[in-house]
């Protein structure tokens, strides 16, 4: 029972987030989305005893992506116009 309201809830999560990175208008935004997506998916495979695909995912996507893509915005803020 309570494997089940977890999954939906992170399910969910994931589909909020997805949206919110989707429809953001800041680019900050979208990446905090992206990080919340990715971190939900996460620990729903680390949920569903997928543990090496859940840290993998946690680690690479969540973490050094995101990571990657604040440091690759804040050097680029700007120089679009």
């Amino acid at each position: 029972m309570i494997y089940e309201a977890v999954s939906l809830l992170l399910l969910s999560l994931s589909v909020v987030f997805s949206i919110l990175a989707v429809e953001a208008n800041s680019l900050y935004r979208s990446i905090f989305g992206l990080f919340g997506m990715t971190a939900s998916i996460g620990v729903l495979f680390i949920l569903m005893a997928a543990y090496y695909a859940g840290i993998a995912q946690l680690l690479i996507y969540a973490g050094g992506l995101i990571a990657l893509m604040l440091i690759i915005v804040s050097l680029t803020v700007g120089k679009e116009k």
